[in-house]
């Protein structure tokens, strides 16, 4: 949202009766400008009809992966062809499912929408989801498949040895899946996509789809099946890496960020987020240019860290947040994320949230 179209919301709140002639003469703007900012209010899912009828509350959609994960680490150095004692772990994860979590725990609506086996992980990852606060009641079970797995190898240092990951139940977010539970996107304020979906299926959804799309990249190899619909992004979050994939152009230096947040902006994206890990995140959309960073971060666990970016981003939103504001809440967001253990960090909370935002250890700049 635009401080513009912040305004503007601002005084039908207070008015819902209003007349876009009268909101044009309180801010010294001309009547079809009003017009424009309405539209796109509507289109946000921030205006819901004629009279001006306001969409309270709302919740949020997230389409994308889940995924178990088992992990493996031997307490002392493994000879080859044998076994040893140590330590084997389970998580739920999975980018989409990941981020619906940390959206949960920050007490916002989130609905679900993806695919598990039916089996034991499956019921996992749907009854954890259920206890921290996602809708799930939309998440396809499958019989017969499995349940998106990622099974990792560590040496007794904590480096990756081997590896293996089983993501084919992915095909059954399947475009009929979509278009069966479309109804439901479109009456949503938010929508976030992960890049593990495939490409019909991001083909179906930037398709239909009413509502603002939030877009997490995943990966580089990942990123591409968006780069025919940047002008439909409301926001889109790739790191450098992925940000010179979807550009095809190196990105070394502050002026090359800079350089690419406007191009990414010139192809009609309406919020740009590149982060460039510990130089922090740069951002843009039409109101301006940002530089977010801290001096100094606690890392226990730098993965999620991410995916409860994301989360921050979505709950700024749908609380009317403008970008850099949205940016600090979920700047602060993927900070608790860093300091757990854990991929989630359990602790997250509103509460936590905005005790971490008043130490004021963001620094936001305007370029």
């Amino acid at each position: 949202m635009t401080k513009r179209e912040s305004e503007i919301l601002e005084i039908i709140q207070q008015n819902p009766m209003i007349s876009q002639k009268e909101i044009a003469e309180k801010l010294n703007i001309t009547r079809s400008s009003v017009g424009v900012h309405i539209a796109n209010l509507m289109s946000q899912g921030f205006i819901a009809g004629k009279g001006y009828v306001l969409n309270e509350g709302g919740f949020i959609t997230v389409v994308g992966g889940c995924n178990m994960d088992i992990l493996g680490r031997p307490n002392e150095p493994m000879n080859q062809n044998d076994s040893a004692p140590g330590v084997i772990s389970y998580s739920e994860g999975g980018v989409g499912r990941n981020i619906a979590e940390n959206v949960a725990r920050l007490e916002a609506p989130v609905k679900l929408l993806s695919a598990v086996g039916k089996d034991a992980n499956g019921e996992r990852i749907v009854t954890h989801g259920s206890r921290c606060g996602i809708d799930m009641t939309k998440v396809k079970m499958v019989e017969g498949k499995n349940t998106s797995t990622y099974l990792s190898m560590l040496n007794h240092e904590g480096e990756v040895l081997n590896a293996l990951s089983d993501m084919s139940i992915v095909s059954e977010i399947s475009v009929g899946y979509i278009q069966e539970n479309m109804g439901l996107m479109n009456r949503s304020k938010l929508v976030c996509i992960d890049t593990n979906l495939d490409q019909e299926v991001i083909d179906l959804i930037f398709a239909q789809c009413t509502v603002p799309i939030f877009v997490d990249t995943v990966s580089s190899a990942k990123c591409i099946k968006i780069e025919d619909y940047e002008s439909k992004i409301f926001l889109l979050k790739p790191n450098i890496i992925e940000a010179e994939r979807l550009l095809k152009k190196k990105i070394e230096t502050e002026d090359d960020i800079i350089s690419a947040l406007e191009i990414f902006l010139m192809r009609g994206v309406k919020n740009i987020i590149i982060t460039v890990g510990s130089d922090g995140v740069y951002f843009a959309n039409e109101d301006g240019i940002w530089h977010a960073k801290v001096n100094t971060v606690e890392i226990v666990n730098s993965n999620g860290a991410g995916d409860s970016f994301m989360s921050g981003l979505l709950y700024g939103f749908l609380h009317g947040q403008a970008l850099e504001q949205a940016c600090e809440t979920a700047y602060n967001a993927s900070l608790i994320a860093l300091k757990s253990e854990e991929t989630i960090n359990p602790d997250l909370s509103v509460k936590l949230l905005n005790a971490q935002i008043q130490e004021g250890i963001v620094t936001i700049k305007k370029i």
